[in-house]
């Protein structure tokens, strides 16, 4: 071989006839082609490369090795910062590669513990975005938030229920309130179960404030607080005697009893359809059609908060270790969708992951939904209580001290 140079086939233009380089010496041919030196003119643009494993492509005549300035091919360059190998521009250090970069998942804002989890400018620390703070609050409790504006309700010296732009800034009151707990948002109103001397009240309020009203007053304890679509508000009154009322009414002030006396011990949540309601509470799901019958759905023990979602109802239960549930509101089937959390209590929903707060271990979890893989969106949290979303974040209330409104990005 002539200089060390490997072989290279080269095809006339006519494609038929055929001259080697670097392979004839010792052949024993009398081609009146000549020696080698007389194909000095190659046709590189129609090479097949016979090279060494040691340097397997053929660029511009000459045989190189795949590194990084010409790696799966002659024109494929590794971005800076990353490896060639086997043919593949790989990441090295432990850092990833996102859009063609390499990037390290646990510090890096705009692909925090994956590719795109941007943090919207938040700092990202051992792949967790660091939440941010909406608003300073005491004692918050329930959260909800039309995807502009978050509301939540005050439950420390001087209860209040306010609202505060998604982006931030200075919280507005929406009205005064003793000790207000659940909020529920419909068509420009804000509406919010409240615990005062007079009993539990019901109250609503234009988003402004204005408006405000008091659209019932029970005996007993409310829990949960649906509006659903048609303007239909549902809540659960658990009264001193033991019995329970899921109480129906409208934005207009119009209240009816849905079923009563349900017997169940005392009930936590409700979730609804337009024709059905279903309740957590006395170790189970009980489902109630509009009909005032309520009948036992399922076996949950130590059932707390719900979210119904794509006819689906996801059940948080306390304690540790707790678990997210999965019931089937036709059959009562039950599934764990997630199980070893910390006290696992306000879940929400959307079409790809659920999300709940888990208040003893202080952190916010995604659990993504096809395929099942959680993954922790806040931690440190003081006592995370509910939980809202949006099509971009997640919110959530700490009901500690110091107690506040918080997002983060899904």
């Amino acid at each position: 071989m002539r200089g060390g140079t490997a072989a290279i086939l080269s095809l006339t233009a006519a494609g038929t006839a055929f001259s080697w380089l670097g392979l004839m010496e010792g052949c024993g041919s009398s081609s009146s082609a000549g020696p080698p030196d007389a194909q000095a003119d190659v046709d590189i643009g129609d090479t097949i490369a016979l090279c060494p494993p040691s340097t397997p492509l053929s660029c511009n005549g000459q045989c190189v090795a795949q590194d990084s300035t010409h790696c799966a091919s002659c024109t494929d360059r590794c971005a800076a910062n990353v490896a060639c190998k086997f043919g593949q521009c790989l990441c090295t250090n432990g850092t990833a590669t996102c859009h063609g970069a390499c990037v390290d998942t646990k510090t890096d804002g705009q692909n925090c513990g994956t590719c795109s989890h941007d943090c919207g400018g938040a700092s990202c620390s051992e792949g967790i975005c660091a939440p941010v703070q909406l608003a300073a609050a005491n004692a918050p409790w329930g959260i909800a938030t039309d995807g502009q504006r978050v509301f939540f309700t005050e439950q420390g010296d001087a209860g209040a229920v306010r609202g505060v732009l998604v982006d931030g800034g200075a919280p507005v009151t929406v009205a005064a309130a003793v000790q207000p707990r659940d909020i529920a948002l419909f068509d420009g109103g804000v509406f919010w179960t409240d615990e005062t001397a007079a009993g539990w009240e019901v109250h609503g309020a234009r988003e402004d404030g204005s408006a405000a009203a008091k659209l019932y007053t029970g005996n007993g304890v409310s829990e949960g607080l649906d509006v659903l679509p048609s303007g239909q508000m549902r809540w659960i009154e658990n009264d001193a005697d033991g019995t329970h009322t899921i109480w129906s009414g409208y934005v207009t002030g119009a209240v009816a009893t849905l079923s009563d006396s349900m017997g169940a011990g005392t009930l936590e949540a409700i979730a609804s359809t337009e024709t059905t309601s279903y309740v957590s509470g006395g170790g189970g799901i009980f489902r109630c059609d509009v009909s005032f019958a309520c009948k036992f759905l399922a076996t949950v023990g130590n059932a707390g908060q719900m979210a119904l979602s794509q006819g689906v109802l996801y059940v948080t239960t306390g304690g540790v270790p707790g678990i997210i549930a999965i019931v089937s509101p036709s059959t009562g089937d039950v599934f764990t969708l997630i199980g070893n959390l910390g006290d696992p209590y306000g879940v929400a929903v959307d079409l790809t992951a659920a999300y709940v707060a888990n208040r003893a271990s202080g952190t916010v979890t995604k659990v993504g939904l096809s395929p099942i893989v959680p993954s922790v969106v806040a931690a440190a949290q003081s006592v995370p209580t509910h939980v809202a979303l949006d099509d971009t974040f997640v919110y959530w209330t700490t009901h500690g001290a110091p107690g506040g409104v918080m997002r983060a990005y899904k």
